[in-house]
């Protein structure tokens, strides 16, 4: 069975979103957003370190929700998406030389695009559960932190410094995968409403380029991104919201 490039996958989703929001938006409730957030990032898989800690970035975005009745709607998305890791300590010894890195963060940032279903309860107070999938291109990656460079034999010849590398190179062009979450709606006035996501991102693609070794994670590692953002709902359609 034939399998998908990382660039067919793209272009395939992409595809499938313009499919979704032109045979729908003619007869569906039409709704447009904004959002902010915070994402609590980490690797996951059997090459993620134990050692590992949650990296607080920063979301946002804009989409459009299409509405086929009160319950069920399709929602897409453009975000930018802060994701990472980070190592509070990382250290080795070679000979009479230590080497310790503090505070190793490695910055990721995407823009995503997510398509999901999306089954809305409730009347004037309403809450949902979301699920589906997002696709993401990465824009940059940097790890940052302090260095520190002992010499056991001579301490004086011991030093420590700052630094910032970028290392776009060792990671993988694209972000695939699952989404679930939920939230609340809260109505403001008239067409405005304001809405609570809770979201976790299940990445499905290697987040490292296997040809490139990497010093500190093995290639078997994928994003895990749990989202907490708030936003505002503008109802375009709002006479025929009740």
């Amino acid at each position: 069975m034939k399998m998908f490039t990382k660039v067919e996958l793209v272009k395939t989703s992409l595809i499938a979103v313009l499919i979704v929001c032109m045979s729908f938006a003619a007869n569906a409730q039409f709704e447009l957003c904004g959002m902010v957030g915070m994402n609590f990032s980490n690797l996951r898989g059997p090459d993620k370190f134990d050692d590992n800690k949650v990296l607080l970035r920063t979301t946002a975005g804009v989409f459009a929700n299409y509405s086929f009745n009160e319950k069920f709607s399709i929602q897409t998305e453009l975000n930018y998406d802060g994701k990472g890791h980070w190592f509070e300590d990382f250290s080795f010894t070679g000979g009479t030389d230590n080497y310790e890195i503090y505070d190793l963060k490695h910055t990721l940032d995407y823009l995503t695009i997510p398509i999901f279903a999306k089954v809305t309860l409730g009347k004037k107070h309403q809450f949902y559960v979301e699920g589906g999938s997002y696709f993401g291109i990465l824009l940059s990656a940097a790890s940052n932190g302090t260095k520190s460079w002992i010499n056991t034999e001579n301490p004086d010849l011991s030093i420590t410094w700052s630094f910032e590398d970028d290392v776009k190179r060792r990671y993988n062009s694209f972000d695939f995968g699952l989404l679930i979450g939920g939230g609340m709606i809260f109505p403001i006035y008239k067409f405005l409403e304001m809405f609570v996501d809770l979201r976790y991102n299940f990445g499905l693609i290697k987040v490292f380029e296997e040809e490139i070794p990497t010093w500190n994670v093995g290639p078997d590692a994928y994003n895990s991104v749990l989202g907490v953002s708030c936003g505002v709902v503008f109802n375009i359609n709002s006479k025929s919201k009740k």
